[in-house]
């Protein structure tokens, strides 16, 4: 049983929001010279929390921060100021007696217009309307919260006469890449390299780097959610049969219909599912408070992270086949007029700018096309073309043709 062992609550350097509330219910608080302790409202990362919602939240950490003052014998109307902004607290006096009270301005004890009950004074005002209370360790000394100051751990053991050494529970760097795999800036990043990655895998021929590194993206992005929960087996699922349908749509199932759109929607539910520490069994839907706000933060990163992977696939079009060493990354290109094809031996080699061919595979913008007896690789300029266009030999890159509708250049 734990509940006659006795606690200590160092604080070095902070206890803030939650922090805080730990302090205040251990039996004795301990703190650091530069230390502070307080400072605990409720926040929401999406924005300003209506009055209704602000109430609702500071309501019932009031009565967790009241249940634990009383409980350790601090000031009640002291660690509520902590928890709302619009508390006006004062120290007042009786005059005859010295006897002090903190107490709340609006109270049997300061009226509204800011005059003391018969017989009190005021001293200070501790805490001023629309402030927080947050305190220094010398403050916190005065106002009864810490008993002792030390100034580090070998300090603390010194007070209590701990001749062992204390185990330290911290987080492993396992526990730390983990948190920082689940940033949501890593998030929007890693969507947007998978982005950028796949697109490159669909403009070059066969399975390559492009695809590979794409992969470890969406494992990163979703295998640290499953490490930490944030995913369920279900979620990953769903995704992978979303993004198998896509591929299918691309590359087996002429033009763009049902089963795209399908592969599509199951994806972005995928996506919008490991937003969501939701436990087994139960549907992943945000509810207000911290469940929420991590969820728009994730949105906010899956949003910014798709809309970079889609600049950076513009730029990579339209810019980098055409960088030297960059270029080749993606689209290898010799000169035109005089291809200078990688394999000799390569069908390629034979085909010469301006000759006509008629794709014989969907170009989702890679395909292939047949000129005479010769297969080859095939890649348009962005553009999708069905089986059965005839196309016009635009360039010879050596392992492939970039090719253009011959409609087009008539």
């Amino acid at each position: 049983e734990l509940r006659d062992v006795r606690t200590v609550a160092f604080i070095d350097p902070n206890a803030l929001s939650a922090g805080a509330w730990l302090a205040l219910n251990a039996d004795e608080i301990v703190m650091a010279p530069h230390a502070s302790i307080g400072d605990s409202a409720p926040v929401s990362m999406a924005g300003d929390l209506g009055d209704v919602e602000r109430e609702k939240a500071e309501s019932y950490l009031r009565s967790e921060f009241r249940n634990a003052a009383e409980a350790h014998g601090y000031w009640p109307v002291l660690v509520e100021a902590m928890v709302s902004r619009d508390m006006e607290v004062w120290l007042i006096e009786n005059t005859t007696t010295g006897e002090r009270l903190y107490v709340q301005r609006g109270s049997d004890w300061v009226d509204d217009e800011g005059k003391p009950a018969a017989g009190w004074r005021r001293v200070r005002v501790v805490v001023a309307e629309g402030r927080l209370l947050t305190v220094t360790t010398s403050e916190a000394m005065r106002l009864g919260f810490v008993t002792k100051i030390v100034p580090d751990m070998q300090g603390l053991r010194e007070a209590y006469n701990i001749t062992e050494d204390p185990v330290v529970l911290a987080d492993t760097w396992s526990e730390g890449l983990v948190a920082f795999l689940t940033s949501p800036a890593v998030t929007g990043v890693l969507v947007m390299l998978a982005l950028l990655f796949g697109y490159v895998e669909l403009n070059t021929p066969g399975f390559g780097v492009g695809g590979i590194l794409a992969l470890i993206c969406l494992a990163v992005l979703f295998g640290s959610r499953f490490l930490t929960g944030l995913a369920q087996w279900w979620e990953i699922v769903v995704f992978a049969v979303g993004v198998i349908l896509v591929l299918v749509e691309i590359f087996v199932i002429p033009g763009f219909g049902v089963v795209g759109l399908l592969g599509g929607i199951l994806c972005v539910v995928g996506l919008l599912a490991i937003l969501i520490g939701n436990p087994p069994g139960e549907l992943p839907i945000p509810s207000p408070g911290l469940i929420m706000d991590s969820f728009l933060n994730g949105l906010l990163a899956l949003t910014l992270g798709f809309l970079g992977g889609v600049v950076l696939c513009a730029i990579v079009a339209r810019f980098l086949p055409h960088i030297p060493i960059a270029g080749r990354l993606i689209l290898p290109e010799t000169e035109t007029g005089d291809s200078r094809p990688f394999d000799s031996d390569s069908p390629v080699s034979r085909i010469e700018v301006g000759r006509q061919g008629v794709t014989e595979t969907y170009c989702r913008p890679a395909g292939k096309a047949r000129f005479g007896d010769d297969l080859v690789d095939v890649v348009t300029e962005g553009r999708f073309l069905a089986a059965g266009t005839t196309v016009v030999v635009q360039r010879n890159l050596g392992n492939r043709l970039v090719v253009a509708p011959a409609e087009a250049t008539a």
